[in-house]
């Protein structure tokens, strides 16, 4: 294994940004909240340049006259990035509604990134036969979906659709968020017909509110005339105030986080990867240096809690 692309360091940091991202997407799409959204962008460009720095290592390091990474090393490198791509997307498709300036920049550079992706991918699969080094070794490699297959059969005919499906849907979706369909005249005069109207006072409207407003008061017992003699059967509910729809997005997305996490673990264990010698520990400069990208998106999360607790306050 070439620890520099695929080694332990680089993807636990790669793991945890983007758990931590995901997390502060959805509580900045909850709180709606611009001052929200800045707290984050400073994750979002450290992941994005990751990725880019990534993308292009890895391009330039397997098309080399002497290539340094393997096809193995490759397919680790494709499952990091498509893990950091999806989670790049949908955190900015959640935080679409925000307005802000800064948004505009950082979908432009999660454009670029994201065709930095597609431009590395697309050799590792259609060149999948004579990738990188050891080239001879290449037809042992598996990919992983919940279970191995065989990399230059199966497995290169569904992630080349997946990645070439991928790239038309993005650039459709991109196009239209740039390009949107100009409103036609007839859009125009729908929308001006079905605008809210008041309703003009009547007597009878004038009255219900009369009735409304005259309501008995609790406090003389009108509505509960027995709240002295039996009160447990009147005790006032509490609101936990637990926001279940923000649980339920938390829940489904560790799920989902940690399904790519074993899919990508596994590519490791079952491509049969040589062990570093015991003398040689793993963890070595190119390794620690990426686990401190995991401080600025933690920080970012605190100051998303905090802002998003005082908000729901």
């Amino acid at each position: 294994m070439n620890t520099d692309v695929s080694g332990i360091g680089v993807r636990v940091s790669f793991y945890v940004q983007t758990l931590l991202l995901a997390a502060q997407a959805c509580l900045s799409a909850r709180s709606n909240s611009g001052g929200a959204f800045l707290e984050i962008t400073s994750a979002f460009y450290t992941l994005i340049a990751t990725n880019m720095a990534m993308s292009i290592t890895a391009l330039i390091l397997g098309l080399k006259p002497n290539p340094e990474i393997s096809f193995h090393d490759a397919l680790a490198v494709f499952y990091l990035l498509t893990l950091s791509w999806v989670t790049i997307f949908f955190s900015l498709s959640a935080l679409s509604n925000i307005e802000e300036k800064s948004v505009k920049f950082l979908k432009l550079l999660s454009v670029v990134q994201s065709y930095c992706f597609f431009a590395s991918a697309l050799p590792i699969i259609f060149t999948a036969k004579v990738f990188g080094s050891n080239p001879e070794c290449n037809g042992n490699a598996v990919v992983v979906l919940f279970w191995h297959f065989p990399a230059l059969t199966s497995g290169r005919i569904v992630y080349g659709i997946g990645i070439t499906f991928a790239i038309v849907a993005y650039t459709l979706v991109t196009i239209k968020d740039y390009y949107p369909p100009a409103e036609s005249a007839m859009d125009k005069v729908v929308a001006w017909a079905k605008r809210p109207r008041r309703a003009a006072p009547t007597l009878d409207s004038d009255l219900a509110d009369l009735a409304a407003n005259d309501t008995p008061n609790e406090s003389n017992n009108i509505l509960h005339p027995n709240y002295g003699v039996d009160s447990q059967l009147y005790q006032p509910s509490y609101n936990l105030q637990i926001p279940w729809d923000l649980v339920i997005e938390i829940t489904i997305l560790v799920t989902m986080w940690v399904l790519a996490v074993m899919n990508t673990e596994l590519l490791i264990r079952w491509n049969r990867f040589k062990r570093p010698e015991c003398s040689e520990s793993a963890w070595q400069f190119g390794q620690i240096l990426p686990m401190f990208l995991i401080v600025i998106p933690l920080t970012s999360l605190v100051n998303v809690f905090n802002k998003f607790r005082h908000a729901e306050k």
